[in-house]
């Protein structure tokens, strides 16, 4: 149970948070403790030169690969963290026209294998559609879109408006 568990021995000098412990299943205890370890492996990542093409290429083929070892979904905010930067910090860096374009270009390519990713995924729905819909707009800048073609009919002749008003009203 959950006494030959090591991180038990953390808990249970506090009755709250061993109530709180045992009522999680292991499984979920496990599962948070792998995204836990998966977060802070990609925040201790060695610092790169994100100007440096070859080095952004590398850290992408890196990112990808931790994400098959630790059976995790490649996504925006591990993308980021495992450049070194927050997802915000991230879109500010593309944004700057002063920016290596090449190095830009390899990041633009693993925010597509990201993209790729998830449109795959929710194709073969193993993502969830809402959850889905939600990371397509926020992160990759999808939208609800309906065209409308508004035509203005312009007449310069009102005679016909008129006739044809006096036919529907009694005047």
């Amino acid at each position: 149970m959950a006494k030959e568990d090591p991180t038990y021995e953390v808990v249970k000098k506090d009755a709250a948070a061993a109530k709180h412990y045992e009522a999680v299943s292991p499984d979920i205890r496990a599962a948070n403790a792998n995204d836990i370890c998966f977060s802070m492996v990609l925040e201790k990542m060695p610092k790169i030169n994100l100007s440096d093409a070859k080095e952004v290429a590398k850290r992408t083929e890196d990112y990808m690969e931790k994400c098959v070892q630790f059976g995790k979904k490649p996504n925006l905010a591990g993308y980021a963290l495992a450049l070194g930067k927050s997802v915000h910090a991230l879109e500010e860096l593309l944004a700057d026209r002063r920016s290596n374009i090449k190095a830009l270009e390899e990041i633009y390519k693993g925010i597509s294998m990201i993209e790729n990713i998830l449109v795959t995924e929710m194709a073969e729905q193993r993502v969830p559609t809402v959850a889905g819909i939600f990371l397509l707009k926020n992160h990759f800048h999808y939208k609800d879109q309906a065209d409308v073609n508004i035509k203005a009919i312009t007449r310069t002749d009102t005679t016909a408006i008129e006739q044809r008003y006096e036919s529907v009203v009694e005047i």
